[in-house]
């Protein structure tokens, strides 16, 4: 897990840390990082995508 977090764009491994290690809400993250709620929820989903991907089993 350590390998795929590093391994992501740092706009987005920010976002996965904010929301999955310190909790934080879309909007809280939205005023942190200054950018758009819907950015947040984006970027989110392309990081969560990009983690399922590189953890996945090769088969």
């Amino acid at each position: 897990m350590r390998q795929a977090l590093a391994a992501l764009d740092h706009d987005l491994r920010a976002i996965v840390t904010l929301e999955e290690k310190n909790g934080l809400s879309y909007q809280a993250i939205a005023t942190t990082l200054d950018i758009p709620k819907e950015t947040v929820d984006s970027r989110l989903n392309r990081a969560r995508r990009e983690l399922r991907k590189a953890l996945e089993p090769n088969v």
